[in-house]
């Protein structure tokens, strides 16, 4: 009898987090490696499945503007080196982290991000126009640059200067 229940309740846990997960891409589809969802002709990237040195977020999926990226875009991409945002991009998503880190997985002020998985990560680029970030020596910042968004983990070098002007450092 012991047996029977332990795999109702397994099972049931399985399926509740299939449908969970279903759930957070509900309606997304997939072109090139990027999966993607369609709000008020707007896409936002929900995940990528390229796990390459160099990843190039395009412009336009299916003829609209790519403007969002989603936490964990590349939560296991244990390749990625360099990273070139779109031109139309103005949201970058974060949200609270879901990792088992003991005690520091209930504070409040940890994150994921897009770029968190990017354990290579070395350089992030913004295409040319963006009216939202630049990049200034592979570092994303907003245009303005009063914040530094994302250092990559694996930037080269000892030391890093902030850009002058710099009044804030995350999100």
């Amino acid at each position: 009898m012991k047996k029977t229940i332990r795999i109702t309740v397994l099972t049931a846990l399985l399926l509740t987090l299939s449908l969970a997960s279903a759930g957070t891409m509900a309606g997304a589809k997939t072109k090139n490696g990027f999966t993607y969802k369609i709000t008020k002709n707007q896409v936002k990237i929900v995940s990528c499945s390229k796990n390459q040195k160099r990843i190039v977020i395009p412009n336009k999926i299916a003829g609209k503007k790519v403007t969002s990226l989603g936490a964990n875009v590349w939560k296991k991409s244990s390749k990625v080196q360099t990273i070139v945002l779109p031109k139309y991009l103005k949201t970058i998503e974060k949200k609270q982290a879901d990792y088992g880190w003991g005690n520091i997985a209930k504070k409040k002020n940890v994150f994921s991000t897009p770029f968190t998985g990017c354990s290579k990560l070395k350089n992030i680029k913004v295409a040319k126009g963006n009216k939202y970030f630049c990049s200034a020596k592979g570092v994303l910042y907003t245009k303005d640059k009063k914040s530094l968004i994302q250092y990559p983990c694996k930037k080269e070098g000892t030391e890093y200067i902030i850009l002058q002007g710099v009044t804030s450092i995350g999100y």
